[in-house]
């Protein structure tokens, strides 16, 4: 660089609002780079004033502690774009979007790292702190203190008031519970990581608040239940799948479907299939999860989605964990993101100890490959075969399994493709959405038919469940349900209908549940996801611990109350 270039910098540097302009130009390319509107499936930047608003005032404190000089404009720049930096690479290595609290897993890190890996880690930390110390220089006036004034005051209601500004969030501010990914593109990576603090700690004290409350363990309570920690001769392989919006399109009364279709059917395991309930309607699948994986309901006593507050620093007496007591390898597969719904620290919280999710989302976890996915989802003939070929070698070691596959095919808006799939019906008088539906429906019942089968020939004594998460989205929800004619599965003498027992109960929240035993399709009640936890338990245990416990979905009369139990085993998955 020759001197008038450098000439040029330098006045151009020197100029007053020059570091306040390249953050807003930053920002708006990084936001335009991000391309959030293409990549989510929700989304929008809405709300990146508030980011903008933030890194000012982070941009103006480093400067202010700073000599006022031309370094000090440059060198408060650089803990921002290190923050940036540090966002990006944790979410292109693990999938996962970062927060505040991760950085309290930097001594585990530091562990599992080599001396060069560390040495480098903690250089790239300590540069931007470095070189702003070298420049260091306290001044007074209102120019110099209004900023870390204001640093300090936010710091101070992270500590004195975090559950009240929590609280204010939750309720002032939209928020996408179901992916991390969406609030960062709607508030940016700074105020996303603020945010999520603010809810962390809102969550954890209002555990305290309820567990502290007078009376909440007056009545019957689960925590009797042992959880399935006393059974003996606990082997057999659970296989758990869960499928992604699952549906049986015989339910629609106003449509005459093709024999075709009525056949496949007919034919598949689901003829017989008994109702779960999902605790949502064409969403919420890792509420689903939370039920089926721990026997409890989905409360959503801290926000919308339990998942969200796990730290994947503790592990909760959930299925997974309950299961490694038995000896049990215990592998989790979904082909999509990691940051979705939290899951890679939800499923650690959860006990499992094999973790897989798509190839190209995170390049730690991603064991499946993404290879026939349209629309983004990938098509369930290809993630059962490569679980198949994942069980082979494990099937024939000692150690019993418990293999847990949650499909993403089958996600809204049912894209195929055309070409590997033809049409198999095209209904008159039906809308696209539904005939993409129904032939998607079509192919999957194929799929699985296929992938149990052989599933069952590897594992004759294994247990298999095959249940679905939730209904499909549909467009107009309810009314297009209505309009097709959706009918309920339960009948009149079904426990669904006791609202002492299982409360208030719609068709829309009817999943199927099928249970495959050996030789045999298992008769089943309707229950609720999370009465799944005690049904699997008790077949692994050949019913003992239906004997040892009180086996609510077996019971037509049973009020409990969940609340204690899960008050406990959420204030240990936060903690």
């Amino acid at each position: 660089m020759n001197s008038n270039s450098k000439e040029m910098l330098k006045n151009i540097l020197s100029r007053r609002g020059i570091g306040a302009l390249l953050i807003l130009f930053s920002l708006v390319v990084y936001t335009a780079q991000k391309n959030y509107e293409e990549t989510l499936l929700e989304g929008g930047t809405g709300y990146s004033l508030t980011e903008a608003l933030i890194l000012l005032i982070f941009y103006y404190f480093f400067r202010s502690v700073q000599s006022d000089n031309i370094r000090s404009k440059i060198y408060a720049l650089l803990p921002l774009i290190l923050y940036y930096f540090l966002y990006e690479i944790n979410f292109m290595q693990f999938g996962s979007v970062l927060t505040l609290n991760d950085f309290l897993l930097l001594p585990e890190l530091i562990h599992v790292l080599l001396w060069y890996e560390i040495i480098l880690l903690l250089v790239v930390l300590s540069i931007p702190f470095l070189l702003i110390g070298s420049n260091l220089r306290l001044q007074w006036g209102l120019k110099h203190t209004i900023y870390p004034v204001i640093i300090i005051t936010c710091i101070g209601l992270s500590i004195t008031a975090s559950g009240a500004v929590g609280k204010q969030i939750r309720d002032n501010f939209p928020m996408q519970d179901f992916s991390h990914e969406h609030i960062v593109a709607l508030y940016g990576p700074v105020s996303s990581a603020i945010i999520f603090e603010f809810e962390r700690q809102y969550s954890l004290e209002k555990m305290l608040r309820y567990s502290s409350e007078e009376g909440l363990g007056s009545k019957r309570l689960l925590s009797n239940d042992s959880r399935g920690r006393n059974l003996t001769d606990v082997k057999r392989n659970l296989h758990l799948i869960v499928l992604e919006s699952f549906i049986d399109v015989r339910k629609f009364s106003n449509l005459m479907l093709e024999e075709v279709i009525n056949k496949k059917l007919n034919d598949s395991f689901f003829n017989h299939a008994a109702i779960s309930i999902a605790p949502g309607f064409g969403n919420g699948t890792a509420r689903s999860e939370f039920e089926m994986l721990c026997g409890l309901p989905s409360l959503q006593l801290f926000g919308s989605l339990e998942f969200s507050a796990f730290s994947g620093e503790t592990t909760v007496d959930c299925l997974p964990s309950v299961l490694s007591g038995y000896g049990y390898k215990t592998i989790a597969s979904h082909p999509f993101k990691p940051n979705y719904y939290n899951r890679i620290k939800a499923y650690k919280t959860l006990g499992f100890s094999d973790i897989k999710f798509g190839d190209l989302y995170s390049k730690v976890f991603g064991e499946i490959t993404i290879d026939d996915a349209p629309g983004g989802w990938l098509y369930d003939g290809s993630l059962f075969e490569q679980n198949l070929k994942m069980l082979k070698p494990l099937l024939k070691k000692d150690q019993p399994i418990f293999n847990y596959v949650l499909t993403a095919y089958g996600h809204y808006p049912f894209k195929r493709d055309i070409e590997k799939r033809p049409i198999i019906t095209m209904q008159d008088g039906v809308d696209d959405e539904t005939n993409r539906l129904l032939n998607q429906i079509y192919y999957r019942v194929d799929e699985i038919h296929q992938y149990v089968s052989q599933l069952k020939e590897l594992d004759p004594d294994g247990v298999v469940v095959l249940v679905g998460d939730h209904l499909p989205p549909l467009t107009n929800g309810y009314l297009k349900y209505e309009k097709l004619g959706y009918v309920s599965g339960k009948s009149e003498q079904s426990a669904l209908n006791n609202n002492k027992r299982h409360g208030t109960v719609n068709k829309y929240h009817e999943s199927l549940i099928v249970v495959l035993d050996k030789d045999s399709s298992v008769p089943l009640p309707d229950i609720h996801h999370f009465d799944i936890f005690q049904l699997i338990l008790n077949r692994l245990s050949n019913s003992a611990y239906c004997k040892q416990n009180d086996c609510r979905y077996l019971k037509q009369n049973d009020d409990i109350d969940y609340g204690n139990d899960y008050f406990q085993l959420m204030k240990k998955a936060i903690s």
